[in-house]
C-alpha cells in the first residue's frame, strides 16, 4: 500500500500510458488531486488505487518538474519546493 505524500511524484496509466503527475492534494482516505505534466497547469481527480508512486533519479524529477510554466510554479511554489528538497 502506497503512503502518498503531498509533492510525491506519482504516475496512473490511460490506456496503458503512464503519465507522470504531482501530487497537489488529499481529498480523503480514497481520492487526490494531482498536476499531470502533460495537462500543464491542470488538475486530475483520481483514485489512490490507479496511482504509483515513482522512485525516480534526480534528473528526471528535474526534467518532470521543467515541464511546468512559471504560473504553475507560482501557484504551488512550496510544493515545488518540497520536491525539489526530497531531490
Amino acid at each position: 500500500m502506497n503512503n502518498f505524500q503531498i509533492a510525491d511524484i506519482v504516475s496512473y496509466k490511460v490506456n496503458k500510458v503512464p503519465y507522470y503527475s504531482i501530487l497537489i492534494e488529499k481529498i480523503n482516505e480514497n481520492e487526490y488531486i494531482v498536476s499531470p505534466i502533460h495537462i500543464n497547469g491542470r488538475y486530475v481527480r483520481i483514485d489512490k488505487k490507479l496511482l504509483k508512486k515513482e522512485k525516480l533519479n534526480i534528473d528526471k524529477k528535474l526534467r518532470i518538474l521543467r515541464e511546468f510554466d512559471s504560473t504553475w510554479f507560482k501557484n504551488h511554489k512550496s510544493i515545488f519546493l518540497k520536491t525539489i528538497r526530497e531531490c
